[in-house]
């Protein structure tokens, strides 16, 4: 056991465990610690090092998680921000207020939501009730075709269906104000749905190219070739702004990835491990002496009193990390 993850430390107790063996071993399964394998090679320099690929799909998840929450928060926070702009820039309009024809809404649906907004506008200008309900017609298609669910919210929200011969010069004084408050009303819903359900990653479209990635480096995992592979198609993934743990996961996972795909020089030469499997467990009740033990540490006259206490529990030789002392 080794409490540190100083490779001077590692080799340390690799040199006692080596001693001990008295032989050469052909494999160490790791995880991706630092340091690690090297410390291995330099005290068993022929050694093939295998790393788990449980903690490769660990390590880019990790990574991944940090990256969605920090996309997520940004997405929502434009999408948020934008709408509140979207609305705003309505009400002007409607009150023939000038509106700034610089501002970039960015966020696809507040941006196809104004589009239809200034169509609406056009709309509303018509006079002649044949040339209205044509254009009233042709609006609300043009929603239904862009987003159905959308689209079919509106009309069934407006009090008057269109083809009926409901309109009269009369009426769409009333159907002009309703299309414009309902149509801001849908962008409203829109932005509760998103908050209250939360639903950026399966509403939008901006998570699928990063699933897409993720599921290639799953596959490349569960079926490879029969030799290391590249993960240099995960490079998709690094941006300029994304979370740093996702840039580091990714980095060693592209300069480990020939230690991820070494299980299967070991399946090649050793046919009776291919049906094993195992679980790790840690027993609580011996997780819970070891804490005892330690914080008792304190108690203790030196460092080595501990260190025996912990063997003698443990059954195996301890090296404590250098930087484990308490002064």
């Amino acid at each position: 056991m080794v409490t540190g993850e100083n490779e001077d430390e590692i080799v340390e107790f690799l040199i006692w465990f080596r001693n001990h063996v008295r032989k050469q071993p052909l494999y160490f399964k790791l995880d991706f610690k630092p340091g690690l394998d090297d410390a291995i090679l330099r005290v068993f320099p022929k050694v093939k090092i295998i790393a788990c690929t449980f903690h490769a799909v660990k390590l880019l998840v990790g990574g991944l998680a940090k990256e969605l929450n920090r996309l997520q928060g940004v997405k929502h926070g434009i999408f948020i921000k934008e709408c509140k702009k979207a609305r705003k820039m309505s009400l002007k309009l409607d009150k023939g207020k000038k509106v700034d024809n610089n501002v970039v809404l960015t966020h696809e649906t507040c941006r196809q939501w104004y589009k239809f907004y200034l169509q609406i506008l056009g709309v509303c200008k018509e006079k002649d009730t044949v040339a209205f309900e044509m254009k009233y017609i042709s609006i609300v298609g043009s929603i239904i075709e862009w987003n159905g669910i959308i689209g079919c919210k509106l009309k069934e929200s407006l009090p008057i269906k269109a083809g009926k011969g409901e309109f009269t010069k009369r009426s769409i004084t009333g159907v002009k104000k309703a299309l414009k408050t309902k149509w801001r009303a849908i962008l409203l819903d829109l932005r509760k749905e998103m908050e209250e359900k939360n639903e950026f990653f399966t509403a939008n479209a901006w998570p699928q190219e990063i699933r897409k990635i993720v599921i290639q480096f799953y596959e490349l995992l569960d079926d490879p070739s029969g030799k290391a592979q590249s993960f240099s198609f995960l490079d998709a993934l690094i941006t300029v702004d994304c979370h740093e743990q996702l840039r580091s996961s990714i980095e060693t996972l592209n300069t480990k990835h020939e230690y991820i795909f070494n299980y299967l020089d070991a399946w090649k030469y050793k046919r009776a491990w291919n049906d094993i499997k195992s679980i790790k467990v840690n027993a609580e009740f011996i997780n819970k002496q070891i804490n005892s033990i330690m914080r008792m540490q304190f108690g203790f006259r030196s460092d080595e009193s501990a260190r025996y206490r912990l063997e003698q529990f443990l059954k195996f030789l301890i090296i404590y990390s250098r930087s484990f002392y308490v002064e």
